[in-house]
């Protein structure tokens, strides 16, 4: 009769509280000798929790794969890393199946705490990334708060923590909340980015708050102006707009390329100010720039007004955006 799940899961704990090492390397079905001999040389004080309770309550079929990132043991690291790494991408999946990923970040938070001095930084920075995953599918920020608290400790920085600042500023502005996309790239761009390209949401955070771009951070991105229209050639064809919007439109349209939805209220605006006659703007100079079908912009637009993002009417009939006389671009929050 087979082993079910649940009995071998039990058994995997009972061994690991029992300290056996034979045992241990049994269940888990690692047979070579030399996974062995590595196993039975652990040094079980150096389990910790959470990964005792893990290995009992979370067992997955595919443990037998443990054996394969044993090969990269490192006899001066931790001796377990290389499976928990396993372990966790492992239970990152059994938790997206059975919807626990905010159970499992809690799991994860308290890992990352007890690790986060671990030589291993390929773990950490699994664990990190793995978070990302599990906060930008739930769209909370309370909880890249948490992770911010337990990333950076006072004078510390690293690579974990500019990707997490980084990305975290790039789901921010996603989700239409500029000061704190803004804070977050910020942080993350203490420290340079070899990719030029990476600067860009930054670039794109400050105009969204209609701040001026400091000519300096340009500089130490060896960003140019040009560097940014070629970008927007590759995307848009400016050859269909009139001349004389490129200047006010290139950076609007990088913004596009980026975040389609927020920011085409900056592209409104813009437009707006050149072609607008009596408060009303034809749609086909966004769909000009947009390049999508006209559901899609009316349905941007629609969404624009219902945020307070602007004040007016869509007339679908005459392809018409109908701005109001009075405050028509709400400053935005």
């Amino acid at each position: 009769m087979a082993i079910t799940q649940d009995e071998l899961c039990n058994k995997i704990n009972k061994k690991i509280k029992e300290k056996n090492a034979h045992q241990i390397a049994s269940l888990l079905r690692i047979n070579s000798k030399k996974h062995k001999e590595k196993i039975q040389n652990i040094d079980y004080k150096k389990i910790r929790e959470p990964f005792d309770q893990i290995l009992g309550k979370f067992y997955l079929d595919d443990y037998a794969s443990l054996v394969l990132v044993l090969d990269d043991f490192d006899d001066k690291s931790y001796w377990m890393t290389p499976v928990y790494r396993k372990v966790v991408i492992a239970l990152y999946y059994l938790s997206l199946k059975e919807k626990r990923e905010e159970e499992y970040s809690k799991v994860l938070i308290n890992i990352f705490r007890i690790n986060q001095k671990c030589t291993d930084k390929r773990f950490i920075l699994t664990i990190v990334i793995i978070l990302l995953n599990i906060y930008f599918n739930k769209k909370k920020m309370t909880l890249f708060d948490n992770l911010i608290s337990v990333i950076e400790p006072p004078d510390f920085i690293s690579k974990e923590s500019l990707i997490f600042y980084y990305f975290a500023g790039i789901n921010s502005l996603i989700n239409e909340n500029f000061v704190k996309g803004n804070e977050y790239l910020k942080k993350a761009f203490k420290h340079k980015f070899i990719n030029k390209e990476a600067a860009l949401p930054y670039v794109i955070s400050i105009l969204l708050l209609n701040k001026r771009i400091n000519g300096s951070f340009l500089k130490k991105y060896n960003i140019n102006y040009n560097f940014i229209l070629n970008i927007c050639r590759g995307k848009y064809n400016l050859n269909e707009l009139p001349n004389e919007l490129l200047h006010d439109l290139n950076l609007t349209r990088i913004c596009l390329v980026h975040f389609p939805n927020i920011n085409l209220r900056h592209l409104v605006y813009n437009v707006y100010k050149k072609a607008c006659v009596n408060h009303r703007l034809n749609i086909s100079y966004l769909k000009i720039i947009k390049k999508c079908n006209d559901d899609e912009i009316y349905a941007s637009i629609i969404k624009l007004i219902g945020l307070g993002y602007l004040k007016g009417y869509l007339s679908m009939n005459f392809e018409l955006l109908v701005l109001s006389k009075v405050d028509p671009f709400p400053k935005l929050k």
